[in-house]
């Protein structure tokens, strides 16, 4: 995983980057313009099942914005000071940029889950263009053990959904770097865009665990 963040960091100092975008095209906007819904892909699961990682969530992002913007993934989001060839450490996106899932547990234990240096799955995304009135999905899972990082603390999230009851889950996506370095298909490089900035929280779901 800190591999990964190590080669953008390489990738930033290489040659064909494109770095035409400048300051911040996104004012903070906590959620005013975008909002995030996150579904359960079941009410219910069996126990037995949950260790196959058969709990899983889905997650809509919905421009309600007039403009056109860009959700980056937070393990490529930059600060606007960031400087090419820094090498950034997972640690310093904490609180900063972030996709946190909050669940509250049947014995009432909040366990909070940050995602980990990956993309948006499925199909591995590094960022969502999303236009006016349009919405864009990710997937939500990984829980089982050898996740190979998909969750900052896979143990943690292999083991939350092992008892039975219900759990109420919901989800924190938080972005407040500006930048963000992502790979442009069109022109086959890595680009430096300006990429949306604020926080946004999930609607509260309810899953039970029989």
């Amino acid at each position: 995983m800190k591999i990964y963040i190590f080669l953008i960091a390489l990738l930033l100092t290489s040659a064909g980057y494109d770095t035409s975008s400048s300051g911040l095209k996104y004012p903070l906007s906590n959620g005013v313009d975008v909002s995030i819904t996150l579904s359960p892909n079941a009410t219910s699961y069996n126990l037995k099942d949950v260790s196959r990682g058969q709990v899983s969530f889905s997650a809509s992002i919905k421009n309600q914005g007039d403009n056109s913007i860009i959700i980056a993934h937070p393990a490529l989001c930059l600060p606007a000071n960031y400087q090419m060839g820094e090498r950034l450490h997972f640690k310093d996106r904490h609180g900063q940029s972030e996709i946190l899932l909050t669940i509250i547990t049947p014995n009432n234990k909040t366990v909070i889950l940050r995602d980990g240096q990956y993309f948006f799955d499925l199909g591995n995304i590094d960022h969502f263009n999303i236009d006016p009135a349009e919405s864009k999905q990710f997937y939500v899972g990984w829980f089982f053990l050898n996740a190979r990082g998909r969750w900052e603390n896979d143990k943690e999230a292999a083991t939350v959904f092992m008892n039975k009851g219900l759990y109420r889950v919901k989800l924190l996506y938080r972005n407040f770097f500006p930048k963000a370095y992502i790979f442009n298909s069109s022109t086959d490089k890595w680009k430096v865009v300006n990429t949306w900035v604020g926080e946004m929280w999930s609607n509260e779901v309810t899953i039970e665990i029989k």
